[in-house]
């Protein structure tokens, strides 16, 4: 049977933990877990020459906490490794913040080890074991998960690792005992209003008789199994992400019709992730959010949906932009206002090679108009006329051939005569308008800053 310490060499070996000359930061409380560590570390250190830094966390919110401390100095006194002593208040943090106060702890500790670990490829050692990733792993399932959350604690974790999570509790108790250390025990843990508290006393304990006596290993085990499915799962969303990703100045621009080829599951992977990039983390993001871009993906035509992290979705025909603010198509494809117009009139000698052939600069007959144009937006009853047979098309109708979103149609500046749209910038005029040899007179539009 392998000792506790030839468990954790080969942790830390598959899992590439630690390696010669290394620095680690070791988060000390005083617990068991904590101490165990600190001194495996301590015997690792000489083999491989490892820099050993303890930084203890005092969190201003246990009466025990000051003793805490003190344990944790002579602990590293008689280990001959330095230790650093931070002092947090967790409560007025969580009260700012707005989190619990375990979770203001958390952030607190993790803060003050990433600055002990400082710049220079740190590592960042926790103590947390096989039950705490069982009730991890229970804490996630019951609070509602994905695959992610299925895969608990990893191992490693950017510079945090993890070296006792495949040791149980009693072994840890057991090599403490061999070596006649003593360890500090956290009356809270006892508390059972903490959710944690609750799995770890009552529920872990409950499923281990009544079901399975290994049923924490097996927990963990469907971790380890997750978190490997989670990472092949990544890469693979990484490679449908690119194919159906297109260019976009900001924020995120999916090509629907490639995206709805795929696997449904990959399909919403990649909705999350690129929702993920364009708010710039997870945080308030769920599988509500995922399926409600999923229906707007489905739709015809154009429509957007808000969504958190001040996302909005828009969906333009063949085309999903998830970004913040006003869309690029709002703000460059179409004139918002009045003044973005010019026009003149002028007389025409009758040379058709002089009408210019361009996007944003159209002449139009000012004999037949004879006045300046109406720049508004389109009103129900407004048509452009397509063909000098008098063939037309409702404005309404036009914008939709024309693929504008749906967003935008109500917005667009519009040169008018009456009911008659002479102009939609970037497509055609008004036939009834069209420039002939007989014309006399140019009336003259230009979109400006669009044609040079």
């Amino acid at each position: 049977m392998k000792t506790l310490e030839q468990e954790v060499r080969e942790t830390a070996g598959r899992y590439g933990m630690l390696e010669r000359g290394d620095r680690v930061v070791l988060g000390l409380s005083g617990g068991a877990d904590s101490v165990c560590l600190l001194a495996l570390l301590a015997e690792f250190r000489k083999d491989l020459d490892l820099t050993l830094l303890a930084v203890h966390v005092h969190h201003g919110l246990r009466a025990n906490a000051d003793g805490d401390e003190a344990f944790c100095r002579d602990l590293c006194r008689d280990l001959e490794v330095p230790l650093t002593c931070v002092r947090v208040d967790a409560a007025a943090y969580g009260a700012a913040h707005r989190c619990g106060v375990e979770e203001a702890g958390r952030i607190l500790r993790y803060e003050a080890f990433e600055e002990a670990a400082g710049q220079e490829g740190g590592k960042i050692a926790v103590a947390h074991h096989l039950e705490d990733q069982a009730e991890t792993l229970l804490f996630h399932i019951c609070r509602g998960t994905s695959l992610a959350g299925l895969s608990g604690m990893k191992p490693v974790a950017g510079s945090v690792i993890r070296p006792l999570l495949f040791v149980t509790r009693d072994q840890i108790e057991a090599y403490l005992a061999d070596r006649r250390l003593s360890y500090r025990t956290d009356e809270s843990n006892a508390d059972p209003s903490y959710s944690r508290n609750f799995i770890r006393n009552k529920v872990l304990p409950l499923l281990k008789e009544g079901v399975n006596a290994g049923a924490d290993r097996h927990l963990s085990q469907l971790a380890l199994s997750a978190g490997e499915a989670e990472s092949y799962l990544e890469k693979q969303t990484s490679r449908a992400l690119e194919d159906c990703r297109r260019p976009c100045q900001e924020g995120v621009r999916l090509f629907l019709p490639a995206l709805l080829e795929m696997d449904p599951y990959i399909q919403g992977r990649v909705l999350y992730r690129a929702l993920s990039l364009a708010a710039s983390g997870k945080k308030d993001l769920g599988q509500v959010h995922v399926q409600s871009l999923l229906d707007l993906a489905k739709k015809g035509g154009s429509a957007s949906l808000s969504l958190p992290g001040g996302v909005t979705a828009r969906k333009t025909y063949d085309l999903l932009t998830l970004g913040a603010g006003p869309g690029e198509e709002e703000r460059a494809a179409f004139p918002l206002d009045p003044s973005e117009y010019a026009f003149r009139v002028f007389p025409f000698d009758g040379d058709l090679s002089l009408v210019p052939q361009m996007l944003y600069t159209k002449w139009l007959d000012y004999d037949k108009i004879n006045t300046v144009p109406d720049f508004r937006t389109r009103q129900k009853g407004d048509r452009l006329t397509l063909s000098e047979d008098g063939s037309s098309k409702t404005t309404a109708r036009y914008m939709i051939d024309r693929k504008i979103p749906a967003a935008l149609r109500d917005r667009i500046i519009l040169p008018m005569h009456g009911s008659e749209l002479l102009w939609l910038p970037g497509g055609r005029i008004s036939a009834r308008f069209k420039v002939s040899r007989t014309t006399r007179y140019i009336l003259e539009i230009t979109w400006k800053g669009k044609e040079k």
